[in-house]
């Protein structure tokens, strides 16, 4: 039969909860916590939704700068734009 393993607290999740969990380990040092998550650390945010989405964001606002660049008399133009490369 496997051991069982008591907690002070289970955080489900790396993303937001990670916050909580550093506050709790902060003030109660010796607090047992065990992190639960399907995916990597970091949480979906981090991962695949708010940090990646701003990073295409900002490589497109680059691309209606340059595009409006002549108004400044600057010619600029765009070739190419390689997704590949811009992912942070």
């Amino acid at each position: 039969m496997s051991e069982v393993v008591e907690y002070d607290a289970i955080a489900i999740g790396t993303g937001s909860a990670m916050n909580i969990v550093d506050a709790m380990l902060h003030w109660n040092p010796g607090l047992r916590v065990a992190v639960i998550d399907k995916d990597e650390p970091g949480g979906i945010c981090l991962t695949r939704g708010c940090i990646p989405s701003k990073i295409l964001l900002y490589s497109a606002d680059l691309v209606r700068i340059i595009q409006d660049s002549n108004r400044f008399g600057v010619e600029a133009e765009i070739h190419d734009i390689n997704f590949k490369k811009s992912d942070g």
